[in-house]
């Protein structure tokens, strides 16, 4: 990651790195290979790449917004084995409950109005797409159902298991 998009992930997602929940998702298992919160930075670094391209075809986008969904769409798994029976389930449940955990922060994270703060909680929701839920419905909510989809990828390839994300 370079420093550019290392500083605009501390500045904009400083409060969720600095959580009790951000700190308790680095020590959660994800992918049998990596953790919820070196996921959820990759995630965020993939969707910032993503912002990029778009930004440099002249299509804009709240690149705040997507930083925020990515570091919190997983947030929910935290806890998983006690959460829920099965893989099956936490596939199911965990975007909504990463939704409910976006929604404690939003205030305190964006200055933000009722449509972004349900913009960011539609996104989290949709992220599952196609597996569960609806077809994403901003840009934004794109952005991070393809950033999540190539993080998730990528951590799972042989060869690639070790790589971890911190900021």
């Amino acid at each position: 990651m370079n420093v550019k998009t290392r500083n605009e992930i501390l500045k904009t997602g400083a409060p969720v790195l600095e959580s009790g929940v951000f700190s308790a998702a680095s020590r959660q298992t994800h992918h049998h290979c990596t953790t919820v919160a070196s996921h959820s930075l990759h995630v965020a670094v993939t969707s910032i790449f993503l912002c990029n391209v778009l930004e440099a075809v002249g299509i804009p986008v709240d690149r705040e917004l997507v930083i925020l969904a990515a570091l919190l769409h997983d947030m929910g798994i935290v806890g998983r084995y006690q959460k829920y029976a099965n893989n099956r389930e936490c596939c199911s449940r965990h975007p909504s409950d990463s939704a409910e955990i976006a929604n404690e922060f939003a205030n305190d994270l964006m200055s933000q109005t009722d449509e972004r703060a349900e913009k960011l909680e539609d996104a989290i929701r949709r992220h599952m797409w196609p597996l569960n839920a609806g077809v994403p419905n901003s840009l934004e909510a794109w952005v991070l159902t393809i950033a999540d989809k190539q993080a998730s990828f990528a951590e799972v390839l042989p060869g690639r298991r070790r790589k971890r994300f911190a900021v």
